[in-house]
């Protein structure tokens, strides 16, 4: 396995800005999602819903294939792997849409909860408005 940084981001603000640039540079459709998603994922920063910023809270490596997904949380060494899908969510009201990434429950939540992805990041918070958001780099 790769050496993760999940302590890359040491500040809100550095991990505001990445979120940014990634909303920016997200993919527009589920093709470039689903090819870009297979790989290795590891955490390098979560941004609290309530509390203060911390480096290293969590330390999450995801493994995607075509068919799966397996996530290891490296603190505790515990791996959970799920099938998982990417629905498009629309808001009909103001033509918003949305891709989220949606596993079987044992492993859902904030940790799995992706609904934006770049080639190099991908973000998101289970779609809780204030939960945390973890935010992942490709490996």
């Amino acid at each position: 396995m790769t050496d993760l940084h999940c302590d890359k981001l040491q500040s809100s603000e550095e991990a505001n800005e990445l979120v940014s640039q990634t909303f920016t540079n997200s993919y527009e459709t589920l093709a470039e999602i689903e090819e870009n998603l297979i790989g290795e994922w590891g955490t390098i920063g979560v941004i609290p819903g309530w509390t203060a910023f911390e480096t290293a809270a969590e330390c999450i490596h995801l493994a995607v294939s075509e068919d799966s997904i397996t996530l290891t949380d490296e603190n505790t060494g515990i791996s959970t792997t799920s099938s998982y899908e990417i629905i498009l969510t629309e808001n009909e009201v103001n033509d918003f849409f949305w891709f989220n990434l949606i596993v079987e429950e044992e492993m859902a939540g904030t940790r799995t909860g992706m609904t934006t992805f770049s080639e190099e990041h991908m973000f998101g918070s289970g779609g809780w408005i204030d939960a945390d958001t973890y935010i992942y780099e490709k490996l």
